[in-house]
């Protein structure tokens, strides 16, 4: 009886501690001081400055975007009107951060059964855990608010690693590929998992979708 009631007071606590980091989050992105969700971004910016640039044969002195993320973004421009394209920019963020707890998530409770094995969380200690730490990223809550394009690279990353450990080649494939094509910065996250398939033979598949999704 008692065991029961520590583990409902445990479980009140962490969701407790679970809303906290929430409202944290919340009030980060609220686009306070006079900052608003459909101030133009940086992702328009920088896709303004590579047009103009390209126009005029000059080479882009910002950030390196590659040819998904001007494609996205002038797909964007087109299919919505001018003022809301910022904010559908920064609402595809916050999408895009979500699949990325969401893929952590799971992740995080297949190595718990792994380690566990049939001793099961009913806490869901270190889910929670999770939840709380990646709202409180200054990184992720300055990309949205600046509306950059970090989480989505971020998301090819994890949802990369995700489907690799999964052994699902072709999905995890399109993912890394999609990312070095929106930032070739990913490339260096491919690179690994290429020596290690080139070293496993039981994951030598994923060198052939690697290069065929390429």
């Amino acid at each position: 009886m008692m065991k029961k009631i520590l583990k409902n007071n445990l479980r009140i606590f962490l969701c407790f501690i679970l809303l906290l980091g929430i409202a944290r989050f919340i009030y980060a992105t609220s686009f306070k001081d006079n900052n608003s969700v459909f101030k133009n971004s940086y992702a328009l910016k920088a896709y303004s400055s590579y047009i103009i640039d390209h126009n005029e044969n000059k080479e882009f002195q910002g950030r390196k975007w590659g040819p998904i993320a001007v494609i996205l973004i002038g797909g964007i421009k087109k299919l919505v009107p001018e003022n809301y394209t910022s904010f559908i920019w920064r609402l595809g963020l916050f999408i895009s951060y979500g699949v990325i707890i969401y893929f952590l998530l799971n992740l995080i409770s297949e190595f718990g059964l792994l380690l566990q094995q049939n001793n099961k969380d009913p806490t869901h200690l270190w889910s929670i855990i999770l939840v709380f730490v990646t709202l409180q990223s200054s990184a992720a809550i300055y990309d949205i608010t600046n509306g950059d394009g970090q989480i989505f690279t971020a998301l090819c990353i994890i949802g990369h690693f995700y489907f690799f450990c999964k052994k699902k080649y072709f999905i995890a494939s399109i993912f890394i590929i999609v990312g070095i094509y929106f930032k070739l910065h990913s490339v260096v996250f491919a690179f690994p998992y290429l020596v290690f398939a080139i070293c496993s033979r039981h994951h030598r598949l994923y060198i052939f979708y690697i290069f065929i999704v390429g």
